[in-house]
């Protein structure tokens, strides 16, 4: 016998255990469910802290949750695709509620879009150590014209391999 669907009411009232329980239903990788449970609890959990219902969440409020934890340009697409298949699961379960789907609509702003800064993760002054460093590199392979061995092969830096 198989294990009863949460209906949108449980989804409201623990919306993490409803998903992962939802994420049991799909051949998703252990490890993958694993990834996605973490990301939609702790968005749940944000929902909680900031006292909004999950049927009340807006593209407003993803946006809000990104600001909050800092989350960075490329995983914020991987979230947003996790809320929305969550979405989509509540809204065929409840075709009736009138719920819409917030994520969609952040995708639509482009809320997931772009790329990080440019070595976001170091400081502006390790950043222009890294620069100086490559930039006397390039000067010192242009003008000496070094080589090293690739595989076995002579390579002229600068140049491909053959």
């Amino acid at each position: 016998m198989s294990k009863p669907r949460a209906l949108l009411p449980d989804w409201l009232l623990a919306p993490a255990a409803c998903y992962a329980s939802w994420l049991l239903e799909h051949n998703f990788s252990r490890s993958t469910r694993q990834v996605y449970l973490s990301m939609f609890s702790k968005f749940a959990a944000y929902l909680a802290q900031e006292h909004i219902r999950l049927d009340r969440c807006t593209a407003a409020n993803i946006e809000a949750f990104f600001i909050r934890y800092s989350v960075q340009k490329h995983q914020r697409y991987r979230y947003i695709r996790v809320i929305e298949r969550a979405y989509d699961h509540l809204i065929r379960m409840s075709p009736d509620a009138g719920l819409t789907n917030p994520a969609r609509r952040a995708a639509k702003d482009d809320l997931g879009a772009g790329a990080n800064d440019p070595m976001s993760f170091l400081s502006p002054e390790e950043v222009g150590k890294v620069a100086s460093f490559l930039a006397g590199r390039v000067a010192v392979e242009k003008n000496g014209k070094k080589s090293r061995k690739t595989n076995g092969k002579k390579v002229e830096i600068g140049r491909s391999p053959p």
